[in-house]
């Protein structure tokens, strides 16, 4: 999966579960640089608990990237404005188009490059202001 940005709820993360349960691999392929800091601190949240249940994730090595794509089982890409969170999976109409074809999947996942782990450790010792957002969005998210 590659999105601007990660924001589920307790749904999805135990769908999550349950697809590491049939030892089905994901992978999150987030941006490193978000558009907006409340919605990034959000992912950085969900990133940290997806974590803990297994989920391997990465950071695209350069800037914004708003790009949406989606691979399953490296025979189905889906491409479009779908972002993985509550909003355009509950409430917006949101497009993606689906490419099944076996020779271009094989063309794109040879061109499909990350570089760059995800380091958690940058986040944890940024300013008390950074920490209320990371409280405030988890809670908001959760509709705790």
């Amino acid at each position: 999966m590659i999105s601007p940005y990660i924001v589920i709820d307790n749904f999805f993360i135990k769908l999550i579960k349950v697809l590491i349960l049939k030892n089905i691999k994901l992978i999150i392929v987030l941006s490193k640089i978000a558009e907006n800091l409340y919605t990034h601190v959000s992912s950085i949240i969900f990133l940290k608990i997806l974590k803990l249940i297994g989920i391997s994730f990465f950071f695209t090595k350069n800037g914004f990237n708003h790009r949406k794509i989606y691979i399953i089982d490296k025979s189905l890409i889906f491409f479009g404005s779908m972002n993985f969170d509550n909003r355009s999976i509950y409430l917006n109409f949101e497009s993606l188009f689906l490419i099944t074809n076996k020779n271009f999947i094989k063309i794109f996942l040879k061109s499909l490059f990350i570089k760059i782990n995800c380091n958690f450790y940058n986040y944890k010792k940024k300013k008390i202001v950074y920490k209320i957002l990371y409280i405030v969005s988890f809670l908001n998210y959760l509709n705790i």
